[in-house]
């Protein structure tokens, strides 16, 4: 644990603070101080629809929250400026992200779960499918539905409708060729017609996926003839632009980023804050953006480049090291930054909001205190500031490591650490 007055900062307190641990999620911290950095805090992304002859290209540069709604919308724009013009080809441009899906340190476990989600330069509703499970008539097998929809996911249906209200319903999603495949199995009970059963699921290839739930929107939309076959590609120079959408600003990503401690966006941030400011479409690698932030953590908080470790965005798995007296430094050198309101405000609120919601609720820190959270099945963190009584604001960081799974038992010993900070004069 190591504590400090965000203001000047000065040590405070400290034990054990120099020992590298796992930080997990608490590395959240450090992707979105450089990317606020890097690119500030009103930097938005693209997703661009391009056309050449009867081909449309889906080009991003990798917004972290593009979502349905905002595909949709490109393709009804799209639908009008084609009237009755048929698309022969669609072809996801992703060439921005080099290097592979799937982010640094993400195959340490093979699981279809969300928190495990691909990224891709054009990557709809975080690299996910929502597979929704309903009864069909007594005997039959159940409809399943897919959203994002498209003919990406495949669907291998074994389960049963049956009396009753009950379910049993297992979802599962693998890798399918250049699809994914989701198994579904077990009986659900007729009476839950309006209680389906659903699951978020991570996709093999969410930029592919993305071009298949725009290939089915466009068709929706459009009066023309659509391809429902999609590849990969790269849009010529002398391609068209006739629809373009602008993600939120990048304070307000952060903020979900945080706040919610989502994986997804901050891959997709580690890689995009690689962009070189000369040659803004160059494509960027996971090397590119390690690279990046570890030269930004060295110069900005004043530390040698052998004395951490940072290997992925978000902190899942061993996607790092570092000690709570580095966190605590990058928490005072932020408050020291221009944008240090919007980097505090990303942070999850005791008792309030984010993941922070459900802890020290009615109690003197409920609002005082503002954190990161990180749990690995071994580990368990808190990082962020709190104000004390006297209106002090101080940097903490608490990091735990082998702790034989006691999540529970940790996190009340963070809280009533931090319930101290507070009375602090």
């Amino acid at each position: 644990m190591s504590v400090a007055d965000a203001a000047s900062g000065e040590s405070w307190f400290r034990h054990k603070g120099a020992k590298l641990l796992i930080p997990a999620s608490t590395m959240k911290l450090f992707t979105s101080a450089v990317a606020l950095d890097k690119l500030g805090p009103d930097h938005r992304f693209t997703t661009d629809i391009r056309r050449k002859k009867d081909t449309l290209y889906l080009v991003g540069n990798g917004d972290p929250v593009l979502q349905l709604e905002h595909l949709e919308q490109l393709a009804r724009t799209a639908a009008r400026s084609l009237q009755k013009k048929p698309i022969a080809h669609i072809v996801v441009d992703d060439s921005f992200f080099a290097g592979g899906v799937l982010p640094p340190g993400f195959d340490k476990k093979n699981t279809d779960a969300a928190y495990r989600a691909s990224v891709g330069a054009v990557a709809l509703h975080g690299g996910t499918a929502k597979v929704s499970v309903s009864p069909g008539r007594e005997g039959a097998a159940p409809r399943v539905a897919i959203s994002p929809p498209g003919r990406y996911v495949r669907i291998q249906n074994k389960a049963l409708s049956v009396s009753g209200s009950g379910s049993t319903i297992r979802l599962h999603m693998k890798p399918d060729g250049d699809h994914s495949k989701v198994v579904v199995t077990g009986r659900i009970g007729r009476k839950r017609k309006n209680r389906p059963t659903w699951a978020v699921r991570r996709l093999e290839h969410p930029p592919l996926a993305t071009g298949y739930a725009f290939a089915a929107l466009l068709a929706k939309h459009c009066a023309c003839k659509v391809t429902e076959k999609v590849t990969l590609g790269t849009a010529p120079k002398k391609s068209a632009s006739i629809a373009t959408h602008r993600s939120a600003p990048l304070s307000a990503v952060i903020a979900v980023m945080n706040k919610e401690s989502n994986n997804f966006i901050a891959e997709m941030l580690l890689r995009a804050l690689a962009r070189k400011p000369t040659k803004p479409m160059e494509p960027v690698t996971w090397a590119d953006g390690q690279q990046t932030v570890r030269q930004w953590t060295t110069r900005n908080l004043s530390i040698e480049p052998n004395s951490f470790a940072y290997h992925n965005g978000s902190g899942l798995y061993d996607g790092g090291l570092f000690s709570t007296d580095q966190v605590a430094r990058l928490l005072t050198v932020m408050n020291q930054h221009k944008d240090r309101e919007i980097y505090r405000a990303s942070l999850a609120v005791a008792g309030q909001d984010g993941t922070l919601k459900g802890r020290l609720m009615g109690t003197a820190t409920t609002g005082r205190m503002v954190g990161k959270t990180g749990t690995l099945n071994d580990v368990s963190a808190l990082s962020g500031y709190v104000r004390t009584r006297n209106g002090q604001r101080l940097a903490y960081s608490i990091l735990v490591n082998n702790t034989g799974g006691a999540t529970r038992q940790m996190r009340k010993i963070q809280d009533r650490l931090v319930s101290i900070l507070v009375e602090v004069r």
